[in-house]
């Protein structure tokens, strides 16, 4: 999950202005992650982040790469 809000704050950084203050694009974020942290159902968690970020950022496409190791020494 650390990965995901690491990389979300990067795309906060690039965005453009589109009006929104440090401050709104901090609260985004914050949203964001408690989302994240109310729910272990993994489609929700990432259709609310998209829905989420498409505020913030718009996209006409997106793609998240779920990850899973069955190896933790693979991860490196």
């Amino acid at each position: 999950m650390s990965q995901v809000i690491d990389h979300m704050t990067e795309q906060l950084k690039e965005a453009p202005a589109q009006g929104l203050t440090t401050i709104d694009k901090l609260r985004m974020l914050l949203d964001i992650t408690n989302k994240i942290s109310r729910s272990l159902d993994l489609q929700e968690v990432l259709n609310l982040v998209m829905d989420t970020l498409d505020s913030l950022i718009p996209y006409d496409a997106a793609g998240i790469f779920v990850v899973q190791c069955v190896d933790p020494s693979e991860a490196r």
